[in-house]
């Protein structure tokens, strides 16, 4: 298991607003940087469908079937990939994206985007991103679902659990209470007590950003229930589903990001101009099983046009 670190300096705190089938969490931004493990809070959403969903492999176009039922349970592959699907009498979990996530940068693969202590210094990017790591899960809606940081290391590492998605009081899923959990970078905010979070422009002085890429490591990767999302500075959502292979970059380039991805057809694209407040990876919970999950992102870097 990812053992956290010594409580690094993450936003802690954060609000809940309408989830569920409208797809909606707000991570509200915490008040300061906080020492409690493990870390959770601020300054993010999570686009979320109607009690997940199947993910869009990457570099795969079109449309996939909403129904994840059937037999089989959940399996584990020796690359460490969680393929978990539903069990014998399971239902269907959701709407998934028809948008496509393509592999391999739109441009040039630029500076890297390194944190130390959960912090990323603007001055060692050249591309003007400077904020904290934060982290949130449904714990603070009525859910059970947990997540730690690891910041030992130049790596983003989390473990926990997505909870299973479990009846309210109406009998019916409460997707709003269990949307599972999520960790992201502010890409414009300040090292100060108390600071919240400004837009970045994609415009920098290495180039104009096109989007990022990553690479995923770790014995347990939700690879079926993973999504990016990215905030513009309205704090719309902008998000598409991935799966991921272990040790393989994966690029996310930003025109293939749209509105309620998890709808199909998806909202719309993410604006060419729009600046953003934040970048996020969310682990979507499903009414059949609970989602273990021990990973790290490694090799966070933006590419170029």
């Amino acid at each position: 298991m990812v053992s956290a670190s010594a409580s690094p300096p993450v936003q802690s705190g954060a609000g809940v607003a309408n989830g569920g089938a409208a797809g909606g969490l707000a991570a509200s931004q915490g008040a300061a940087p906080s020492t409690a493990a493990p870390a959770e809070g601020a300054g993010g959403a999570a686009a979320r469908g109607e009690g997940g969903q199947a993910a869009l492999p990457i570099g795969q176009t079109g449309a996939q079937s909403t129904d994840t039922s059937g037999a089989g349970g959940s399996a584990m592959t020796a690359a460490g990939v969680d393929t978990s699907s539903a069990g014998s009498g399971g239902s269907a979990m959701g709407r998934v994206s028809a948008a496509p996530v393509t592999s391999g940068p739109t441009g040039g693969i630029g500076p890297d985007v390194t944190q130390v202590n959960g912090w990323v210094d603007g001055a060692t990017n050249g591309l003007g991103i400077h904020g904290y790591f934060f982290s949130a899960s449904d714990s603070q809606s009525g859910g059970n679902s947990t997540i730690v940081t690891d910041f030992a290391t130049p790596a983003v590492c989390v473990s926990g659990t997505a909870a299973q998605i479990v009846n309210g009081a109406n009998g019916m899923p409460d997707y709003a209470a269990y949307w599972g959990v999520l960790f992201g970078l502010s890409l414009s905010q300040a090292e100060t007590n108390g600071a919240t979070r400004t837009a970045w422009s994609r415009s920098t002085a290495s180039g104009v950003v096109s989007g990022f890429t990553f690479t995923l490591s770790g014995t347990r990767i939700p690879a079926m229930a993973l999504r990016f999302t990215a905030h513009d500075a309205a704090g719309v959502q902008y998000c598409a589903n991935l799966v991921a292979s272990p040790g393989l970059p994966v690029t996310v380039p930003f025109d293939q990001l749209t509105a309620e991805c998890y709808l199909t057809p998806p909202g719309t694209r993410l604006p060419s101009d729009s600046s953003l407040e934040d970048i996020e990876w969310s682990i979507q919970t499903n009414v059949t099983n609970p989602i273990a999950f021990n990973f790290c992102v490694t090799d966070l870097k933006a590419d170029l046009q």
